[in-house]
C-alpha cells in the first residue's frame, strides 16, 4: 500500500484507542459518508502534501481509500478481514488478508484519549482529543456521530497528519466497494510470467 495511503489508515485506526468509558468519543461513523482529505506527510524527512479521498459504510465496516496521484485504490472489508489493491492501469486487482496489526488498531485496548475542546473542520463540528498509545502520541477531532476530521501522529513510520477538507454524508454504492467485474484477479501464489514452478519435493525412499 502506497505510504499515503498507510498513513490514513493508521490516523483513521487510531480514533478506536480505548478511552475511559465516561470520556469515549464514538469510533466510527454510524452512517455512510464520503470525506476527502489534505494530507501532510514529512516521513523520510520530505515534506509532501496529498489529498486522499475515503468512502465508508455505516460502523466504518468497509472502506474505500484513494489517495491522490495514484495508479489504484485499496478496499478494505473489515468483517472478512480482507484488503484489496485495485490496480486502475493494468486493470487488475489483488486480494489479501488484512493485516493483523492494522485491523487491531480499530479496537485498541492501550490507549488513552484527553478531552481537548471543540473545532469546526469542513463545516462540521468535531471533539478534540490528545491520544497516546505506548510511546507515541497524536492528536484527533472526532465529530458525535463519529467521522474522523482531522488527525496527527509522531509515529515514526507514518509521521504527518491528515485534514478534512469536505464531508459528503448519504449511501455509498456497493460497487465502491468491490473491484470492477471486468478487471483480472492476480494470483500472488503463482510463479512470475515465464518461470515454472518449482518441482515437487523428492519423496524419501
Amino acid at each position: 500500500m502506497p505510504r499515503r495511503a498507510g498513513l490514513a489508515l493508521m490516523l483513521l485506526t487510531t480514533t478506536g484507542a480505548a478511552a475511559s468509558a465516561e470520556d469515549r468519543p464514538l469510533l466510527q461513523p454510524t452512517r455512510d459518508v464520503m470525506v476527502e482529505y489534505h494530507i501532510t506527510n514529512d516521513a523520510a524527512a520530505a515534506h509532501r502534501v496529498n489529498a486522499l479521498r475515503i468512502y465508508a459504510t455505516a460502523q466504518g465496516a468497509r472502506l474505500r481509500i484513494e489517495p491522490d496521484g495514484q495508479p489504484g485504490y485499496s478496499i478494505l472489508d473489515r468483517p472478512a478481514h480482507r484488503m484489496t489493491v485495485v490496480m486502475v492501469k493494468e486493470r487488475r486487482y489483488i486480494d489479501l488478508p488484512l493485516d493483523p496489526d492494522k485491523l487491531a488498531l480499530f479496537e485498541l485496548k492501550d490507549g488513552t484519549f484527553t478531552r481537548r475542546g471543540m473545532e469546526t473542520i469542513a463545516g462540521a463540528r468535531c471533539t478534540v482529543f490528545d491520544v497516546t498509545r505506548q510511546q507515541h502520541s497524536g492528536q484527533v477531532c472526532v465529530t458525535d456521530d463519529g467521522v474522523l476530521l482531522r488527525g496527527t501522529s509522531d509515529n515514526p513510520e507514518h509521521r504527518g497528519s491528515l485534514e478534512a477538507t469536505r464531508v459528503a454524508y448519504g449511501p455509498q454504492p456497493a460497487s465502491l466497494f468491490v473491484p470492477p467485474a471486468d478487471f483480472e484477479k492476480v494470483d500472488i501464489s503463482a510463479p512470475p510470467a515465464g518461470q515454472s514452478a518449482p518441482p515437487p519435493a523428492s519423496r524419501p525412499r
